[in-house]
C-alpha cells in the first residue's frame, strides 16, 4: 500500500483504545503502485477530531482498497473539502464520492431517518445500537431509504457513538444545580438538560468552545472525547457521570448514487462489506475512547462527578419518557402516523442485536465486524438500496 501527501496538512493520527491502529493524514492517497486502472476515490468527513470517527473512515477506505484488490482508492479529507451542513449537498452533486453526513441537519429532507436516529435512550450498548439502526434502516424503513434515494444517495447504515455526557463549569450533581444553568444540548439531550430543570440552548459547534470560555454557556452535552479533540477540557471542569443517550445520527458512509450505480453488483457488495468494517471500527474505538476519560478524568482536565439519587432516578425516568416523546414529536411535527409502531419495532431490534452479540467480545473490533458482516450487511440486497 502506497500513502503518498497532498498539499493539505497532516492533522490526525488516532489508535483504537483496544489496540487496533487506524493512521490518518489529511489528504493521504491510499492506492497500489503500478496499479493501472484505478479509481481514485473522494472521501470527506466534516470533522477534523481526532476520533475514531475519523479513523474509522481510514479503515473503511483501506478495507475497500483491499477488498477491490486496488480498483479503488481514496483520498480521505477530514473537515477539510466539506462542512457537516455542505456533505449532503455535496454528495449529491458529486463533489465526493463518499461522505460523513449528519441527517439531523437536514431535518425536513429526512423526516424518517431522523426519526429513527433519534430513539438515543433505547439502549446503552453501542454495538447493540449500530446494528439496530442499520438494521432498521436499511431492512425496515423504505421510507428512511427513499429519503437518501431522492437526494442521490446510499445509506450504508449508521454508528451509534457516545454516551453522550454532561461536561460543565460549575459542579452538577443534583437537580437543584441544574437550576440557572444555560446548557447546550440538541433534540433529545436539550429535552434531558430541560427536564433536570436547566435552560437548554442550541449553538452551532464551532461557537461552543468560545460560549464555554466567556461563560455565556454553563455546559455542553457531547462524547468526552471532545474533551481533548476539541479541548474543551481547557474549558470545563466537570463530567457527570451519567450517560444521557448515544448519538445514532451518523451516517458515516453515505455513497454517491451515481458512482454506486456504477460500481455494478460486485463493487456494491465490496462496499457493504468494508461499511460492516468501518462500523465496527467507529463504535467500538469510538466507546473506548469516551470511556478512557470517563475512568480517567484528569486526562481529559476534568473531575468525574458521581449523581445524587434524586439525579439518578429522574434520569432514569427520562430513558423511558423519551421514548414516548420522539413517536409524540413525530406524529405532531412530521404527520407519521405510524411513528409509534416503528418505535416498537425498533425495540424488537434491540432483544434481536443483543442477543447476536450474546458470547463476543464487543471490545473487539474484529469480533463485533464479523457480526456485522454475517448477519447484516452480508445479507443485504444492494438494488434494494
Amino acid at each position: 500500500m502506497k500513502l503518498s501527501r497532498t498539499g493539505l496538512a497532516p492533522v490526525l493520527s488516532t489508535c483504537s483504545a483496544f489496540g487496533l491502529a487506524a493512521g490518518l493524514t489529511v489528504g493521504l492517497t491510499f492506492g497500489l503502485s503500478g496499479t493501472a486502472m484505478a479509481k481514485e476515490l473522494r472521501i470527506a468527513t466534516g470533522t477534523a477530531s481526532q476520533n475514531g470517527l475519523n479513523s474509522g473512515v481510514v479503515v473503511f477506505a483501506e478495507e475497500l482498497e483491499r477488498l477491490s484488490e486496488g480498483e479503488y482508492t481514496s483520498e480521505v479529507y477530514p473537515g477539510t473539502l466539506l462542512k457537516f451542513a455542505e456533505m449532503t449537498n455535496g454528495i449529491r452533486d458529486g463533489i465526493v464520492d463518499i461522505g460523513y453526513t449528519i441527517p439531523a441537519y437536514s431535518r425536513a429532507e429526512f423526516p424518517y431517518t431522523n426519526m429513527v436516529t433519534d430513539v438515543v435512550t433505547a439502549s446503552p450498548d453501542v454495538v447493540v445500537m449500530t446494528a439496530v439502526i442499520s438494521d432498521y434502516i436499511l431492512n425496515e424503513c423504505e421510507p428512511c431509504r427513499e429519503e437518501f434515494k431522492s437526494l442521490n444517495q446510499v445509506n450504508l447504515g449508521f454508528s451509534a457513538v457516545g454516551p453522550y455526557y454532561l461536561m460543565s463549569k460549575d459542579k452538577i450533581s443534583s437537580m437543584a444545580d441544574f437550576e440557572g444553568k444555560t446548557i447546550r444540548g440538541v433534540g433529545a439531550f436539550g429535552r434531558y438538560v430541560e427536564a433536570m430543570g436547566a435552560k437548554a440552548v442550541v449553538i452551532p459547534s464551532g461557537d461552543i468552545y468560545e460560549s464555554l470560555n466567556q461563560g455565556t454557556l454553563d455546559g455542553n452535552t457531547q462524547g468526552l472525547d471532545t474533551l481533548k479533540s476539541l479541548s474543551y477540557g481547557d474549558v470545563v471542569d466537570y463530567v457527570l457521570n451519567v450517560p444521557i443517550g448515544l448519538y445514532l445520527g451518523s451516517s458515516v458512509f453515505t455513497v454517491n448514487r451515481d458512482l454506486w450505480e456504477d460500481m455494478g453488483a460486485d463493487g456494491q457488495q465490496m462496499l457493504l462489506e468494508a461499511a460492516a468494517t468501518g462500523h465496527a471500527h467507529v463504535t467500538v474505538t469510538y466507546y473506548g475512547e469516551n470511556q478512557h476519560y470517563l475512568k480517567n478524568p484528569a486526562d481529559g482536565g476534568v473531575e468525574a462527578v458521581e449523581p445524587d439519587a434524586e439525579l439518578q432516578a429522574a434520569t432514569e425516568a427520562f430513558y423511558t419518557t423519551e421514548l414516548d416523546t420522539i413517536g409524540k414529536l413525530a406524529v405532531e411535527k412530521y404527520g407519521q402516523e405510524d411513528a409509534p409502531a416503528r418505535i416498537e419495532e425498533i425495540m424488537a431490534l434491540v432483544d434481536k442485536w443483543k442477543a447476536a452479540f450474546e458470547g463476543v467480545d464487543t471490545t473487539d473490533v474484529d469480533a463485533v465486524a464479523q457480526v456485522y458482516y454475517d448477519q447484516l450487511f452480508s445479507q443485504i440486497d444492494p438494488g434494494a438500496l
